[in-house]
C-alpha cells in the first residue's frame, strides 16, 4: 500500500509532528490547511484514516535533519523572523 499526504496536510504539519529519533521515524498527520474564500483555514485532516503516522524513508529523514538550519536562519533574522511552528518557505520564516 502507498501512503502520501494531501497538499493541505503537507502544509499543515507542525515541526513538532516530526518524529525523527526513533527506530521508525515518521510524521504524525494531525492538521491540514485549506482555503475558504481565498483565506487559509487550519483544520483536521480530510478523512479519519488521514489522521495517522506516515513513515519516512532514510533520505527524507536526512533531508529534514539538514533543514534544521532553520534555527540559524531564525537567529540571523532576529525580531524580523515570523514564527509559525511550521517549516517556512522563505528565509524570513514566512
Amino acid at each position: 500500500m502507498f501512503r502520501a499526504l494531501r497538499r493541505g496536510e503537507a502544509c499543515g504539519q507542525l515541526l513538532a509532528d516530526l518524529v525523527l529519533d526513533t527506530e521508525d521515524p515518521g510524521l504524525d498527520v494531525t492538521a491540514s490547511i485549506t482555503t475558504v474564500d481565498w483565506h487559509p483555514v487550519h483544520s483536521v485532516p480530510k478523512t479519519p484514516t488521514s489522521d495517522a503516522t506516515v513513515t519516512l524513508d532514510p533520505d527524507s529523514v536526512e533531508i529534514r535533519r539538514r533543514l534544521a538550519s532553520r534555527d540559524a536562519h531564525k537567529a540571523a533574522w532576529g525580531p524580523d523572523w515570523h514564527e509559525t511552528g511550521r517549516r517556512p518557505g522563505r528565509p524570513t520564516g514566512t
